[in-house]
């Protein structure tokens, strides 16, 4: 009974193991990230992004990833004069719009999970 306690101890654990998500962060369905993928130590996303700040003189556009939502990602600004959002497959891309402020893009996947971002534009 011993060994097979053990067994079925080990089976249970691995299961319940692998059914955690690989990258939890903050409670967001979404996450979105720099770079070519999400980093995760101890089960937080390092590379996690919820604030960019764009330059129409700098850095004008950036690219960001989003992770373990359920597909079909959606993006749209709170004001499109200030930043441009295109999605395709699961890569964001952000650009300055005609005017310096502040935006909101909400990202949303196929299920209705949200996820915000702040966007900072500035000369």
């Amino acid at each position: 009974m011993g060994k097979r306690w053990k067994c079925f101890n080990w089976i249970v654990s691995l299961f319940f193991a692998m059914s955690l998500p690989a990258c939890y962060d903050y409670s967001a369905d979404i996450v979105m990230y720099s770079g070519d993928q999400p980093v995760v130590e101890d089960g937080v996303c390092t590379n996690a992004v919820t604030h960019v700040a764009l330059s129409a003189g700098g850095q004008s556009s950036v690219e960001l990833g989003m992770a373990f939502g359920n597909g079909w990602y959606r993006a749209e600004t709170s004001d499109v004069e200030i930043v441009k959002v295109a999605v395709q497959y699961d890569r964001l891309t952000l650009s300055c719009g005609e005017k310096t402020g502040e935006a909101v893009v909400i990202v949303s996947d196929e299920k209705g999970n949200e996820e915000r971002l702040s966007v900072e534009v500035s000369q």
